[in-house]
């Protein structure tokens, strides 16, 4: 049986990934706390605003995981550390 665990994004990471938050989405709105919306919600409007808002994959996906990992902290949950940016 293969158990696969859960790896915290990095320090590094999340950093990039909010960086990429602020520089990416402020341009054009009001940015949300992450702790407004679940990382499940997170990853479906970053999947939506990818094409949107001009962001490479890479991109989406540094900021869908940043705002998935400080969505779960805010809300008390353990992050899972490679929240993609799936659609809904």
């Amino acid at each position: 049986m293969l158990l696969v665990t859960a790896v915290e994004p990095s320090a590094q990471n999340l950093a990039a990934g909010r960086t990429l938050y602020v520089d990416k989405c402020s341009g054009c709105h009001n940015l949300h706390m992450p702790a407004e919306h679940t990382p499940e919600e997170w990853k479906g409007y970053v999947a939506y605003m990818t094409s949107e808002a001009k962001i490479t994959p890479e991109e989406a996906q540094a900021i869908s995981r940043y705002l998935a990992a400080t969505s779960a902290r805010g809300r008390g949950m353990a992050s899972s550390g490679n929240a993609g940016a799936g659609g809904r």
